[in-house]
């Protein structure tokens, strides 16, 4: 693999940077003195109980301004803005409250397209996307950062375009997208999912029989303590081991697979770290939360009683068995089943 050369420009208080990404986010962690329950009623299956404890756990409150859906992964909340300049900001805010940031600046580009971010449980970022220079040469790369986001190992992936990038939990990194020519011209393959070693070399590549012709924007790449999942764009969830091995098929709950676009972008997808797969589908009005069950490859959805249902915009990752929320007013509310 080529490499290119980055230049990491970390940005300290009080500096002029530091000053304009304040009105960019900001972070407050509060430890609520209680614990609050919501009743969440499943449908009824042979295997699965009636009525399951939805627990609210102690707020952890994030406030920030961005263009971007922010991803809880790990131990913390991960994030970018700036996206299409020249230097994006990269950050993440870890349970505490504690931020890190850094700006991402590789040779020559002109303008640097982020268009997925991860992170592993010991606080490794990743972010895949595209770089253009004035005269519009471009590539797709991938950069691994340390926890501290002080160090970064950037890999150029043309003509292999990743639109979507999940941690394996031993270290790997997982990325899905899609194979064009040299001249990018035209696609060659999609669905392709590739695995990278932690110095960027290729591992393994695979061209995986999906259904739909959809690109891989806006699918979900997420990993547990033992696999890796994909929620693809026409509605299914793919398990697979750490070898890279394929270890099952669901399809999504009804309604979800072959949908439009703009309706695709108020799905969302998390997996936690005992491989429970939990998706949330909003609209204006309502948001509904289905959990799978993998013996019968049925999804439950969760009913939510109505107070709690303006809460629930947008599922933004797991923290171990709990779910985290981006609930409005960009405050972050976590729960858990029991």
């Amino acid at each position: 693999m080529v490499q290119a050369t980055p230049q990491i420009h970390l940005l300290r208080r009080g500096s002029a940077s530091s000053a304009w990404l304040k009105r960019f986010f900001s972070t407050l962690a509060s430890v609520a003195s209680y614990v609050s329950f919501v009743g969440a009623t499943f449908a009824q299956t042979p295997t699965q109980p009636a009525q399951r404890l939805f627990v609210r756990e102690p707020d952890l409150e994030t406030h920030f301004v961005s263009s971007e859906h922010p991803r809880w992964e790990g131990a913390q909340l991960l994030g970018y803005s700036g996206r299409l300049s020249n230097s994006p900001h990269i950050y993440s805010i870890s349970r505490t409250g504690k931020l890190e940031k850094t700006t991402l600046k590789l040779s020559d580009a002109a303008r640097i397209n982020i268009v997925d971010i991860a992170g592993s449980l010991a606080g490794e970022v990743a972010v895949v996307g595209s770089a253009y220079t004035n005269d519009e040469r471009s590539t797709t790369f991938l950069a691994r950062m340390s926890a501290d986001l002080s160090k970064q190992t950037v890999t150029r992936l043309w003509p292999f375009c990743a639109v979507a990038v999940a941690f394996s939990p031993d270290g790997t990194l997982w990325a899905v997208g899609h194979l064009k020519d040299e001249a990018n011209t035209r696609i060659l393959s999609k669905h392709v999912l590739r695995r990278f070693d932690t110095s960027g070399r290729l591992v393994s590549s695979a061209v995986l029989q999906v259904r739909g012709d959809e690109i891989e924007a806006n699918s979900f790449l997420r990993s547990s303590s033992d696999r890796v999942g994909w929620l693809t764009r026409d509605g299914q969830y793919i398990k697979f081991g750490l070898d890279g091995r394929e270890m099952g098929r669901y399809e999504g709950p009804p309604g979800v697979a072959g949908i439009e676009f703009l309706q695709w972008m108020k799905i969302s997808f998390a997996l936690t770290s005992d491989g429970e797969a939990v998706l949330g589908r909003t609209n204006a009005k309502t948001a509904e939360m289905f959990v799978l069950q993998r013996q019968t490859k049925l999804w439950n959805q969760i009913s939510l009683p109505s107070e709690a249902v303006a809460s629930w915009s947008r599922i933004i990752g797991a923290d171990g068995v709990t779910i985290v929320t981006n609930g409005g007013n960009n405050r972050l509310l976590r729960f858990r089943t029991k």
